[in-house]
């Protein structure tokens, strides 16, 4: 797993090398979907916290804590505020993933597949019926505390404690998507082929969309 704040700046920087200024919605969308993509390829975690459903669709918490949210610009790089070695004044630290880290590429293939996006687009894209956070949000277990919860790092409105999203209806989602994707990528070929989901033969099938090299992890 990988720090959120880390794979935050990962994307930041894809944005501002396209010169594209993102929103906190959209900034917490792509983190959302870069994780999606990771646990529907390896079946692990890309992201170091869970992933919450609120009222407007996913959310994380510690960006919330940061102010990152909603159609606020997210213009520089995110920073932790942490104690000097020292043990005297805070300090800023930036996080960044390694340059070898072999999640990288998949984080840049997920800005380039969604950048197109608005963050309404990506709203109503990650609130679709049968998606992961419609499952939790209208689980009527949800309203009896039958669903696992932490807080939001929201304040306000929705100031309660959000509903996990687990990762395995993350990575039956995505690998659904993906799948299907694939099916309709054969059919504008013209293609006359079986695609065949069997858990034996889904990376084969989800080649087009992550890294060889992810696959060995």
């Amino acid at each position: 797993m990988r720090p959120v704040i880390a794979v935050a700046n990962q994307l930041i920087q894809l944005a501002q090398a396209d010169q594209v200024v993102l929103t906190g919605a959209q900034l917490q969308a792509l983190l959302y979907l870069s994780h999606g993509l990771r646990v529907a390829s390896v079946n692990k975690p890309l992201l170091d916290e869970p992933l919450l459903a609120l009222r407007d669709g996913v959310t994380i918490a510690s960006l919330n804590r940061m102010g990152i949210v909603a159609g606020r610009p997210v213009k520089t790089l995110l920073a932790q505020i942490v104690p000097s070695a020292d043990g005297g004044k805070l300090r800023e630290r930036v996080l960044a993933l390694k340059p070898d880290d072999p999640v990288r590429p998949l984080v840049e293939r997920t800005w380039q597949r969604y950048r197109p996006l608005s963050a309404y687009e990506l709203s109503v894209f990650l609130r679709c019926a049968g998606s992961p956070w419609d499952q939790v949000w209208n689980d009527p277990a949800r309203l009896t505390g039958g669903l696992q919860t932490a807080p939001s790092g929201v304040t306000g409105e929705d100031s309660e404690r959000a509903a996990i999203i687990p990762d395995a209806l993350v990575r039956r989602w995505f690998r659904q998507q993906l799948i299907q994707e694939q099916k309709a990528q054969a059919a504008a070929e013209g293609l006359e082929r079986t695609m065949d989901v069997s858990s034996r033969h889904l990376e084969e099938t989800i080649s087009a969309v992550v890294e060889p090299e992810l696959r060995s992890l």
